[in-house]
């Protein structure tokens, strides 16, 4: 997926990713270790319903506005320089989903 990070590295750090193969279905990917340091709008941890694929967005890494993507009770986050007003939009753009 394209963004304007290399799918290879996180979007944040810029370490090489774990598994370059599975970020690049995501544009704008974070590491976990980034992802983990994540806060809401309020500067809490995110809150998610893993029953609902559901969860705070956007999120906050070393405050760079994110998005995550709540599937199957687990999360991955993707950095958005675009300022988009919501996931969907964030999608839109990166020509995802």
């Amino acid at each position: 997926m394209a963004g304007k990070y290399p799918s290879e590295r996180c979007a944040i750090c810029g370490e090489p990713l774990e598994s370059p193969e599975f970020a690049s279905n995501y544009p704008n990917f974070v590491c976990q270790a980034c992802n983990s340091r994540a806060v809401n709008q309020a500067g809490e941890p995110p809150q998610h319903d893993s029953w609902g694929d559901d969860g705070d967005n956007p999120v906050y890494v070393d405050a760079h506005r994110c998005w995550r993507r709540y599937r199957y009770g687990g999360h991955i986050a993707m950095r958005d320089d675009d300022d988009c007003p919501d996931l969907f939009a964030f999608y839109r753009l990166h020509h995802w989903g």
